[in-house]
């Protein structure tokens, strides 16, 4: 495709650390694909990076999320700050 660069103009691979192949596992995985999508076709905007959420079994309370970067990217906790940031989910 020559090259991550030309190749990240029109397909990117986001990968969901925590999250069992098929579904399941304890990371976040609750996404608004559509909206990036979206944004992307419709104005232009590739995304840089998602906010992943993880819900409790209730699908209720956010217990945490985690920006999805685009392989081969990798979003790493640094030790501080809250693990938790609302999404905004449609």
């Amino acid at each position: 495709m020559d090259g991550l660069e030309k190749t990240q103009k029109f397909f990117r691979l986001f990968l969901l650390p925590g999250v069992t192949h098929c579904g399941g596992g304890d990371g976040p995985d609750t996404i608004d694909w559509l909206a990036a999508i979206q944004a992307w076709v419709e104005d232009g905007v590739a995304p840089d990076q998602i906010i992943a959420a993880r819900f409790d079994t209730l699908r209720i309370n956010v217990l945490r999320t985690r920006p999805i970067c685009p392989y081969p990217q990798v979003a790493v906790y640094k030790g501080t700050g809250d693990t938790v940031i609302v999404p905004k989910l449609a």
